[in-house]
This record gives C-alpha cells, sequence and structure tokens, in this order.
C-alpha cells in the first residue's frame, strides 16, 4: 500500500490533457493493475481523487477530490486507506460494492493492514488513542479491542475473529495490560479464547499460567519469556497444533529454566473439565522437555515418547495417556530416570506390561499407580514391592470382538484412596486380590 502523496508524478504530453479537463496540479498511475485507474490532485483543494479512463470525453470519476492521500484498489484486499485532516479511514472498492463507500470515516490515527503468518487472512489494524486493535472493514466493528501498545502485540489475523469478535476482554485478560508486573497467577482456562496476547511477556513475575480448554491455535512465542514461570497448563486445546509444525508450536517450552509443572493434550488440570475435546499431541522422539520438569501429564497420540521424558531427573508425577485403545503405548520402565522420586504414575493404552516385573520395585516411593492395559503381556506379580502404594487401578480394554471396533473395561483393580477416602498403604490381601484377577485374565485370554 502506499499514498500518492509520498509520489512524484511528471506529467507526459498523454497527460496534460486530463489535467486540464481535471483541473489537477497531478496525475499518478495505477501502473500495477493497468485498467486504466489513476489518482489525481486537485489544483485548488489539494486534495486527491481517483478516476478512470484515458479516452476522448471526460474519465469516470471512482472517488472524489476529498482525501489528503489515496491508495490504489487491489482485488485482495478490495479496500484502500485514505487520509482525511490528519486522521485515517478506508473506502471499499466501486468494482466490489457498486460505487465506491467510505466504510469507514477518517476519524482513526492510523490504520495498516495486516497480513497472516499462517494464512491467508488479511485484517485491517486501526489505532485509537495510542492503543492499537483490529476493525471490521465494512462495518468498521471492534474486533479485537483497542488494548495494544503496539501494532506488532497485535495476534495474528484470523477470520474467526469476524464471527466471534471481541467488544472487551475480561477482567483476567486486562490484567495482562493494566498491571502486568503485579500478576503471579493467571487463570484464563475455559474462556474461548482464541490467542494469547503478546504483551503477556510483560507479566514478569508470573509463576502459574493455566491456558486449558480453550481454542487456541498458537501460543506465542513471548510465553517463552516468562523466566520466573513454574506452572503452564494448555491442554484441551483442541486447535493448538492443527496444521502447524508441533516442535515450532512448542518449542517455547525449552525457553522456560524455571518449570516445573507442565500439562498438555488430553490432560486437565482441573479434576473434572467442564469441556472435552480430542487434541492429539504427536511430538517427535527428539523433542526435548525441561529437565526442571516435577510433573509431566500429556494427553497424546504416540506410541514411542519423546526420549527427553526417559531422561527427565526430578520427576514426581507422570501422566502420559491416549484416547483410544488403537493407540497404544509402549513404556520402558527401566530406563526412567526418575524411578526413586516419582510418587504419580498413570499410563493409559500400554501394549506390554514385559519389563514392568523386573523394574518395578526401583520405584519406592510410588504412590499412586494407574494402569489402562490393552492385551497386556507380562506379570506384575512384583507391585507387592510398592510399600507406599495407596492408590492403584489397573483396567483391561478388551474389544468385544475381533471384528468389532467397540471396547469392553475389564477392571482389575480399583483402589483409589478417593474412593476409600483413605491414605494408608494399600493391604497385602487387596495386592492378592489384584494379582489373581490379573493372572485369571491372562489364563483365559
Amino acid at each position: 500500500m502506499f499514498f500518492a502523496n509520498q509520489l512524484l508524478a511528471q506529467p507526459n504530453d498523454n497527460l496534460k490533457g486530463l489535467q486540464r479537463t481535471l483541473r489537477a496540479d497531478s496525475i499518478v498511475q495505477d501502473s500495477f493493475n493497468g485498467d486504466g485507474v489513476f489518482i489525481a490532485r486537485s489544483k485548488k483543494t489539494q486534495k486527491w481523487g481517483m478516476f478512470q479512463g484515458f479516452g476522448e470525453g471526460k474519465p469516470q470519476q471512482l472517488v472524489p477530490f476529498k482525501y489528503d492521500s489515496l491508495g490504489f484498489f487491489d482485488q485482495s484486499p478490495n479496500f484502500t486507506i485514505v487520509k482525511k485532516n490528519q486522521k485515517y479511514g478506508l473506502i471499499l472498492s466501486p468494482w466490489s460494492n457498486d460505487g465506491s463507500l467510505e466504510s469507514i470515516r477518517c476519524t482513526y490515527d492510523k490504520l495498516a493492514i495486516i497480513e497472516s503468518d499462517y494464512s491467508w487472512s488479511i485484517m485491517i489494524a486501526a489505532q485509537k488513542n495510542g492503543k492499537w486493535g483490529y476493525i471490521h472493514e465494512e462495518t468498521g466493528a471492534t474486533l479485537i479491542p483497542f488494548q495494544f501498545t503496539t501494532i506488532a502485540d497485535l495476534p495474528d489475523p484470523d477470520q474467526e475473529f469476524y464471527t466471534s469478535p471481541i467488544e472487551a476482554f475480561s477482567p483476567e485478560m486486562m490484567a495482562i495490560f493494566n498491571r502486568p508486573d503485579t500478576i503471579t497467577q493467571l487463570d484464563l482456562s475455559y474462556k474461548e479464547l482464541s490467542f494469547v496476547p503478546k504483551p503477556i511477556r510483560q507479566c514478569t513475575k508470573l509463576t502459574f499460567l493455566n491456558l486449558e480448554g480453550n481454542q487456541l491455535k498458537t501460543i506465542p512465542k513471548e510465553v517463552g519469556e516468562l523466566k520466573n514461570l513454574t506452572n503452564l497448563y494448555i491442554g484441551f486445546n483442541p486447535k493448538l497444533l492443527g496444521g502447524y509444525n508441533q516442535v515450532e508450536a512448542l518449542g517455547f517450552i525449552q525457553d522456560l529454566p524455571k518449570l516445573e509443572h507442565l500439562i498438555l493434550g488430553n490432560s486437565s488440570y482441573n479434576k473434572s473439565p467442564r469441556k472435552l475435546s480430542y487434541c492429539e499431541i504427536n511430538l517427535p522422539k527428539d523433542f526435548k522437555f525441561p529437565n526442571t520438569l516435577k510433573s509431566l501429564s500429556i494427553g497424546c497420540g504416540f506410541s514411542e515418547f519423546p526420549e527427553s521424558i526417559y531422561q527427565l531427573p526430578n520427576l514426581n508425577k507422570l501422566n502420559l495417556t491416549t484416547a483410544f485403545p488403537n493407540q497404544t503405548l509402549d513404556f520402558r520402565f527401566e530406563d526412567l530416570a526418575s524411578k526413586s522420586s516419582l510418587e504419580i504414575m498413570h499410563l493409559s493404552m500400554l501394549s506390554s506390561l514385559e519389563s514392568f516385573n523386573d523394574h518395578i520395585s526401583n520405584y519406592p516411593n510410588l504412590k499412586k499407580l494407574i494402569l489402562k492395559l490393552t492385551k497386556p503381556e507380562g506379570k506384575i506379580d512384583e507391585i507387592k514391592s510398592l510399600k507406599k502404594l495407596n492408590d492403584l487401578y489397573i483396567a483391561i480394554h478388551q474389544k468385544v470382538s475381533e471384528e468389532s471396533n467397540y471396547y469392553k473395561i475389564i477392571t482389575i483393580a480399583d483402589y483409589s484412596m478417593h474412593k476409600y477416602r483413605s491414605d494408608d498403604p494399600i493391604t497385602e490381601n487387596q495386592l492378592k486380590e489384584t494379582l489373581t484377577e490379573y493372572n485369571a485374565y491372562l489364563e483365559e485370554n
């Protein structure tokens, strides 16, 4: 986009007649589109207008002489930014709207056309009273509130802003703009958010950030600048990784030097999530998680874990689950570096327990164990060595038949401290019953 008052046009013999006809002192041709459109400046008022036609007779007026600056139209976008009395507005293309239309009056300090980094989306950014927001190019309606100090802080353009405009931010969101250096905890869960404001980087004291249950497509790299962040929950955001490089989308996690608790994918910080949307994460084996992590919960879609999970030295909680029985996990119990510190382990849709019996005794501080199995192989007799275990759940997901896509759940053990309201260790008899049930299942299947 450019403006006519920024151009120097030297009239030639072919344009002198047009200048006399229009009483203009300058004419600039639209050399890009080649459709005979040009802009001219009135000699009397020094205002710019737009016209079409170089033939005999008076050219067709598209935009009258009324603007201090004026750009040409393009097919996409089909509008142009204009300036009048030191304020900016927008007019729509006359070819798209049966005659030019000033859809947005010249009332804004600045306007800019912003293109998306991820799609073909284009939006109009407007500045008012020193703050930036997004507006609708046809109606002028606010799509994103005027709360952003710089144009670079605006979220990436998204067509969903048109269908779900945000007239005002929630009080929690406004805290990011009004008092960022005082926030230590920020709960933005289940707010239908489609973006996280980039100014969140100013929340330098933030230790807790919950973004669970939203419609986020990306998380800005600015979150990686929160060097005091210890808790990050981004589960149940089904659009977060769709269509994007997942390593790039979650790469900011590796920049958080104090991160201790992380939840992503089909895992929830809330014990009873208000909304459930399947959100598959399929990270490559070389994805790096921070060594500072103490708890990691991933609702995943992979069968082989990133190797860095095995190398985490300080875990006390590990939750790796998948939503569907046909997506099985393969876990190497012998390779986890956090054997001695782990207190909670939840593994869902395990395809094998062959290494369980040989290595579970190396998890002496395990208090809670949840195993959801598919076609289990291997013994679990050494579960008796877990002297601190007070919460045990083991279930087998088995196909109703070989031809069926449906599964039935066979519960082997359900000794939950929430169920029995006790944090006492599981008794020897309860463990015997568990082993009896499990071994009977193996014999029958």
